[in-house]
């Protein structure tokens, strides 16, 4: 199958097509959806914000995740939620996967401090990347206290450090799992829709 058009890179955000390696500094903010009036045009006004394929930011990266329950929060209607994967609907906390990824014992979803069947649902992620610490600290405050008034609530905010050559945090060199995508690939010669990595 042969593409004949190019690759909408405005309409994809940045962390599908780069790991930011060049913003060290990270947070993420997990957000449960209390008004759905108030929160979807608060969303409308932060999709400008988000950065997307096209670009490489220098200093501040911003991207915006949703779970099926947020998806389902913010009005989305049932017909369309039941497109999605069952993998997305069913989240990670069903006996079956527990059993599966081995999550029993002291890992078992019942422990979970979020994110499990026990704590309040997770319907959107903001993930903040930026070249400094303090420029990310002032970005996620920035972003928190927006929440409130717009109908959504702070479950937590989730820090992270850089650890030594580049590992990730299951011990593997960051980047060497990234799954390929045709499309993406800079290195393929006379590619159709190179994107600047």
């Amino acid at each position: 199958m042969t593409a004949t058009t190019g690759i909408e890179l405005d309409d994809i955000q940045g962390l599908l097509v780069r790991g930011y390696g060049n913003l060290p500094a990270a947070g993420f903010l997990l957000i449960a959806v209390n008004d759905r009036k108030k929160a979807l045009p608060w969303l409308a006004g932060l999709e400008p914000q988000l950065t997307y394929a096209s670009e490489k930011p220098a200093d501040l990266a911003l991207n915006l995740a949703l779970s099926h329950n947020g998806l389902e929060q913010l009005g989305l209607s049932s017909e369309v939620l039941a497109g999605f994967s069952n993998e997305f609907r069913s989240g990670m906390t069903t006996p079956h996967k527990s059993r599966t990824l081995g999550d029993e014992g002291e890992s078992d979803p019942g422990k979970w401090l979020w994110g499990g069947p026990g704590t309040r649902p997770v319907d959107l992620l903001l993930l903040c990347y930026s070249n400094s610490e303090e420029t990310l600290q002032a970005r996620i405050a920035a972003l928190a206290r927006e929440l409130d008034s717009h109908g959504l609530e702070e479950i937590l905010q989730l820090d992270t450090l850089t650890l030594p050559d580049f590992r990730e945090h299951f011990g593997f060199r960051d980047g060497i799992g990234q799954p390929y995508i045709a499309e993406f690939d800079q290195h393929s010669r006379g590619h159709p829709y190179p994107v600047p990595l």
